[in-house]
């Protein structure tokens, strides 16, 4: 049976209001912030990540389909959460003196990479 599509209630309207609140506003009133913030993001950076975490969601559901219990081992989670962690920013280590110079905020341009 197809689904019929219904059309908008004043929830949705509201909904959609805010959100376009939301991504229209900072730009216009703070302009400077937002573009900081923007190039914060490093926006090919996350584009990279972002098909890491998409082909990640394609293992995950793969596992899901075909396991007899839906749920993710929680071992097999941990073990992904601390090598992760323990990993993810050793990818800045290279890079401390440019980020730094750039106000990037890191890990390593916090603490330093000196022994104490």
């Amino acid at each position: 049976m197809e689904a019929a599509l219904y059309p908008p209630g004043i929830l949705d309207i509201v909904i959609l209001a805010a959100l376009a609140l939301c991504i229209l506003l900072p730009p216009l009133l703070a302009p400077r912030r937002f573009l900081g913030i923007l190039k914060l993001l490093r926006p090919l950076r996350l584009l990279h990540y972002a098909g890491f975490a998409a082909g990640g969601a394609v293992v995950v559901s793969g596992f899901a389909s075909h396991a007899t219990v839906r749920l993710f081992p929680l071992r097999m989670l941990i073990l992904v959460v601390v090598t992760l962690t323990a990993t993810f920013g050793t990818k800045d280590m290279a890079d401390v003196e440019g980020d730094r110079r750039r106000g990037i905020r890191t890990l390593f341009t916090l603490l330093g990479l000196g022994k104490h």
